[in-house]
C-alpha cells in the first residue's frame, strides 16, 4: 500500500499524536433485545461512566466519547459449537417471558417474521427465534 494511501488523523505521515480523552466503546447485544430509549440510556451510562472514571466533568468531555451498539443479529451468536438464540439468552439471565421487555422483543420478532413472510423469504432463512418461522401470519 502506497504510504500516502493511508491516513490516521486526517494526516498521511508519522505526525499525528491522538487528544487525550477519545474514546470508542462498541457495546454488542442480541438483535431486537433493546428498543431506542434502551439504548439511548447506554449511550448516556457508558459515556457518563466515562466521564466520571476519567474524572473530566466539564460538560464538552462527553463529546469525544463515541459508543456504538453493535447488534448481532439473531442466529449470529454461539457458545460450545451451539447456536445462542436471543431466547436461551434471557432464561440464561433470568429475563421472563412473560416481562415487558420480553413481550417487546417477541413483537420485534413476530414483525420481522411477518415481513420476511411477505417477501417470500425461504423459511429457513434464519434470524428469528427459533419459536418462529417465515411462513404466512407469523
Amino acid at each position: 500500500m502506497a504510504e500516502d494511501d493511508f491516513w490516521v488523523g486526517g494526516r498521511t505521515d508519522d505526525e499525528y499524536v491522538a487528544a487525550p480523552g477519545k474514546f470508542l466503546v462498541h457495546v454488542t447485544i442480541p438483535e431486537g433485545y433493546m428498543n431506542a430509549s434502551q439504548k439511548s440510556e447506554v449511550h448516556a451510562w457508558v459515556t457518563s461512566a466515562i466521564v466520571d472514571t476519567t474524572r473530566t466533568r466539564d460538560r464538552a468531555s462527553g463529546d469525544s466519547v463515541l459508543v456504538v451498539i453493535d447488534e448481532v443479529t439473531e442466529g449470529n451468536w454461539g457458545a460450545g459449537g451451539k447456536t445462542i438464540s436471543l431466547d436461551s439468552i434471557a432464561e440464561a439471565v433470568g429475563q421472563r417471558k412473560d416481562s415487558s421487555r420480553f413481550k417487546w422483543v417477541r413483537s420485534y420478532f413476530e414483525a420481522k417474521a411477518r415481513a420476511y413472510a411477505s417477501a417470500g423469504y425461504p423459511p429457513d432463512t434464519g434470524g428469528l427465534l427459533p419459536s418462529l418461522s417465515v411462513r404466512e401470519g407469523a
